[in-house]
């Protein structure tokens, strides 16, 4: 004997259409009603795609709780926390909140947390402006850092060695030499110079708080000069401004760093995320869906550009990721199908092969192939529209059907896989000669199993 045949999956919401999020919760609210029952009536269709729904938003809201807490622990690391002291303290407490909901309650851990994200996104670099107005009140900032620090400097070139204090009353009494007089002079010049570069490079507040201590050892450094002639003053000037130079690379690379990490919008860091998902979950052939991943990049540009922003963008972000979200839970629903065949399969004594995606043209299906070394084969098909079809060949007398009953029964009483309409497309009940091929394509026997 053997059968082909198609089982539906009572789970499935219709991707990507108008109100597709309202089907989606639809079907999670009618989880465990016993609506929609199927081949076993045990009333688990949706308690099925709500596991998988839930599973999803947990793990993808915990992701996003860890990058909030590495950026208020970023933050601690580059001892800025004490300018936004009140903040953290408010998001870590939300940030607790939405972990013990991940448990209990993963759709509303994810609400809660969608409110955290306009808090924490301008965190740092509120918490680098106010460390930069504090520095310029103690008259540390970008206009002080380069300024001559006539009191830092010594006006004589000190002897190698233990220095000699100079008694008050000498230290005023003698006028410096000429050739202390062109040395602070020289000296001077190459400060002004400096400090001019430094108001020239380093406009940019986020590039300067990075180059700020490698400036001010700069600084430092050049005020301790002792410059003797005009080649000499040629010659530091020179490695000054090489020094300068590099500086303002390595700080132009790291306020670039900074701000991909931190200064991008949390609505991009959204729909970045889930763009990636829909691409790897995309069926194949279906224009709606292919729509809907195109309207998500047209959205990233916009948010990219600042042509969305407020109440219009908060509209059509919920709107297309929820969308999006039917049919990324949909794929993930096939996963978990897929994986619950192939152990069904092997439990029953088939050799099974590793599933394969098939993405051609109009057909995206998952195919698994397994046989006995007797010689029986089975092939499955799972689509994205929510469908199983079915192959079992080259079986003697009744043994087709009672590892069909067998492997169906697995799926949905140890793998709870909900399976609705069963049609029998064709099935030859008189096959005994293991010799005897299936007739491809016939509908000799069609009907439905209960």
């Amino acid at each position: 004997m053997s059968e082909i045949g198609t089982f539906s999956l009572l789970f499935w919401v219709v991707a990507a259409s108008a109100g597709a999020m309202g089907a989606l919760e639809a079907a999670d609210r009618a989880s465990g009603s016993g609506a929609g029952k199927g081949r076993g009536g045990e009333g688990k269709d949706y308690s099925f795609r709500r596991r998988i729904h839930e599973e999803r938003v947990r793990r993808k809201t915990e992701d996003f709780v860890n990058k909030y807490q590495s950026i208020v622990d970023d933050l601690r690391a580059q001892g800025l926390d004490r300018y936004v002291s009140s903040e953290i303290a408010e998001i870590e407490a939300r940030l607790d909140e939405v972990r013990s909901l991940l448990a209990t309650d993963p759709f509303e851990a994810r609400s809660r947390n969608m409110q955290i994200g306009p808090l924490i996104g301008p965190l740092p670099r509120i918490a680098r402006q106010r460390r930069a107005q504090e520095r310029a009140d103690r008259g540390m900032g970008r206009r002080r850092i380069g300024l001559r620090a006539t009191a830092e400097r010594p006006r004589t070139a000190e002897p190698q060695g233990a220095r000699q204090e100079v008694p008050p009353e000498r230290s005023h009494s003698a006028p410096p030499s000429p050739p202390e007089r062109e040395a602070n002079r020289l000296r001077d010049q190459l400060l002004d110079e400096l400090n001019a570069a430094i108001q020239r490079d380093f406009i940019d507040q986020v590039v300067l708080d990075f180059a700020y201590e490698e400036l001010r050892a700069l600084r430092d450094e050049t005020t301790r000069l002792e410059l003797a002639s005009e080649g000499e003053l040629e010659q530091r000037r020179k490695e000054i401004m090489t020094q300068l130079a590099a500086i303002r690379d390595r700080a132009q690379q790291a306020a670039e760093e900074w701000r991909a990490r931190y200064e991008q919008p949390i609505e991009l860091m959204l729909v970045e995320d889930e763009i990636k998902d829909l691409e790897s979950s995309l069926p194949a052939a279906d224009p709606a869906a292919t729509k809907l991943l195109d309207d998500l990049k047209a959205l990233r540009d916009a948010i990219r550009t600042g042509k969305l922003a407020g109440e219009q963008l908060n509209q059509q972000l919920e709107e297309k990721l929820e969308a999006a979200e039917v049919v990324v839970v949909n794929e993930e629903c096939r996963r978990e199908v897929v994986r619950a065949m192939y152990a069904a399969l092997q439990q029953q004594g088939f050799v099974v092969d590793a599933p394969r995606r098939i993405k051609e043209g109009n057909t995206d299906e998952v195919v698994i192939t397994a046989r006995k070394p007797a010689g029986q084969s089975a092939e499955v098909r799972v689509t994205p529209k929510g469908e199983i079809h079915y192959k079992f060949l080259n079986y003697e007398g009744m043994e087709c059907k009672k590892d069909i009953d067998k492997v169906l029964d697995l799926l949905q009483h140890v793998y709870n896989i909900p399976l609705g309409e069963h049609r029998i497309i064709w099935q030859n009940p008189d096959r005994i000669s293991k010799g005897a091929r299936p007739i491809p394509g016939s509908s000799q026997s069609e009907g439905r199993r209960g």
